[in-house]
């Protein structure tokens, strides 16, 4: 274990200081154009903020090969929150105080945007989140965006297919009761599951740092649920999956966009075999943008694209075309009102834009399974 986390801090490092390297212009060649990033790149939602800062850093890569935004090459600052709310604020607040950035994208948890978001409307400087897809409590400030899908979108039309397609009658649940996202995402599928006639059989909670999840199972498998949901990060799904196959349970996992992770390829393909998810990103598709991405990312990294990577690409290249459409005098404000009057931006999860701030205005939505160890469309 320890040189796991030796080796990984190590890769960590190597890739953010690739990054500043990367993004640094030439002594003599034009200023930079400085976009802040605070991400969870270490702690539980690592592998979420890891698969942004690739995305990110690949839409980066195009953008200065291309020539930059107004002739300036793009230069990232990169915070690491660990995906604490505090943390987040206080990389918030570090970024902001620099006036050559002009934005930041992050984080990738929604409490870290929760505690985020206020800040950035008291510090008037855009926030993008490649990551948070919690229902919003309310209405979102001018400089509050994401880049993503909220599970509300896709959690309807997600159990409404599946128990067509199995006519599945019960389910069990798991989530985390610390985990806000966790909890919302539960009360979907609790929703869904009303609406479409599934009866829960049994719906268990955990705490987010726990591993051992034989309680929970073992009060699940007596009643052998057509379905099991797991609206959890990929980190607990996969260590869920190997415990339920282990306890007997057979049923058929279905999740949310946590399920389009490396770490669940790596852990547990075997155990999630034949599980579904609703995702924006189809890695399939043959759209020439995304195939580009698609091939450049199993290049550099060698694994399928993980959901949260394609978020990060999307999320730079909506910042790059409100940064172009400001014009070459760019400011914090000009880059707000260029990104809310944003339409027709095309990313690797489809073509959107927004209407004042907020969520990207998209009704894209895939389902994928993971079949052989990789993602495939389903059904």
């Amino acid at each position: 274990m320890m040189g796991q986390r030796i080796r990984r801090r190590t890769w960590m490092v190597s890739l953010m200081g690739s990054l500043l390297l990367a993004g640094a212009p030439a002594t003599a060649g034009p200023a930079p154009i400085k976009l802040g990033v605070t991400l969870a790149l270490e702690g539980t939602a690592a592998e979420y903020g890891q698969s942004n800062l690739r995305g990110i850093q690949i839409a980066v890569d195009e953008i200065n090969a291309a020539g930059g935004l107004h002739g300036r090459p793009v230069q990232l600052v990169v915070e690491d929150t660990r995906g604490e709310p505090s943390q987040a604020v206080a990389a918030l607040k570090k970024l902001a105080a620099d006036p050559e950035i002009l934005a930041v994208i992050g984080p990738v948890r929604s409490p870290e945007l929760l505690a985020q978001s206020p800040v950035a409307d008291q510090l008037r400087i855009v926030l993008m989140s490649p990551g948070s897809v919690l229902l919003w409590p309310g209405p979102f400030n001018p400089w509050t965006f994401r880049s993503t899908m909220p599970d509300y979108v896709g959690v309807p039309p997600l159990v409404r297919e599946v128990t067509k397609a199995y006519g599945v009658k019960t389910a069990g649940m798991l989530y985390a009761i610390d985990d806000d996202w966790s909890v919302g995402s539960m009360e979907q599928f609790r929703k869904a599951a009303e609406a479409n006639r599934v009866r829960l059989v049994a719906v268990e909670g955990f705490r987010t740092n726990d591993t051992d999840f034989s309680a929970q199972l073992t009060k699940i498998v007596p009643h052998r649920p057509d379905v099991v949901f797991l609206p959890v990060l990929a980190r607990d799904a996969a260590l869920i999956m190997n415990q339920a196959r282990r306890l007997g349970l057979t049923s058929r996992f279905v999740g949310l966009s946590a399920f389009n992770d490396p770490h669940i390829l790596q852990v547990a393909a075997k155990e999630a075999e034949g599980s579904i998810f609703a995702t924006p990103f189809d890695p399939n598709s043959s759209r020439p943008k995304v195939q580009r991405f698609v091939q450049t990312y199993r290049s550099k990294y060698g694994q399928d694209v993980p959901l949260y990577a394609a978020y990060g690409y999307d999320a730079m290249v909506a910042i790059a075309y409100a940064i172009e459409r400001a014009g070459p005098n760019v400011t914090r404000d000009s880059l707000r009102a260029a990104l809310s009057t944003a339409s027709g931006i095309e990313g690797v999860t489809g073509v959107f834009g927004y209407k004042g701030s907020g969520d990207a205005v998209k009704d894209v939505v895939n389902f994928l399974q993971i079949k052989g160890g990789h993602y495939a469309k389903w059904p």
